[in-house]
């Protein structure tokens, strides 16, 4: 048994401790998402009720037309004189109004999308956002075409 050492076993080796976080990279995480939060709600805490060169709660008062005309109400004429129509299709409610100024077009548009679907100039975006909604209610020369049907109520 000439020249061959013993073999051995592998003795396990020792664990090693987690590596430790970098203590200022969990601060600047932290910090980061507290101004991003502060910043989003200065925000909206500070950003008009209406859309510029519109009344006062223009905004407001278009989102509950919408919701009253999706209930059934007849609505005359819009905050901003334009038309309000309902029509039921196949059992689904299609509100639409029509010459939409484009700030309110954005404005409302986020709260109406997330309460059905929603049809800008004729396109329904598949993945909103706030860019894809300012695109969509500009595209044409003047105001915008709303097409909203309400998810029906639970």
């Amino acid at each position: 048994m000439s020249g061959h050492p013993a073999h051995h076993h592998p003795t396990p080796h020792a664990k090693h401790p987690p590596p430790k976080r970098n203590l200022g990279v969990i601060l600047a995480s932290i910090g980061g998402g507290v101004a991003l939060a502060g910043a989003i709600g200065a925000w909206v805490a500070f950003s008009p009720p209406s859309p510029p060169g519109l009344p006062s709660g223009a905004g407001d008062v278009f989102f509950a037309q919408m919701q009253q005309a999706a209930a059934g109400e007849t609505i005359e004429t819009s905050v901003f004189n334009g038309a309000i129509r309902t029509e039921r299709k196949g059992g689904v409610t299609l509100v639409t109004a029509e010459n939409v100024p484009p700030p309110l077009c954005v404005s409302v548009g986020w709260k109406l999308v997330r309460r059905g679907v929603l049809t800008i100039n004729g396109i329904t975006p598949m993945r909103v956002s706030a860019a894809r909604l300012t695109e969509l209610c500009n595209q044409t020369e003047g105001n915008a075409t709303l097409l909203w049907a309400p998810r029906p109520p639970e």
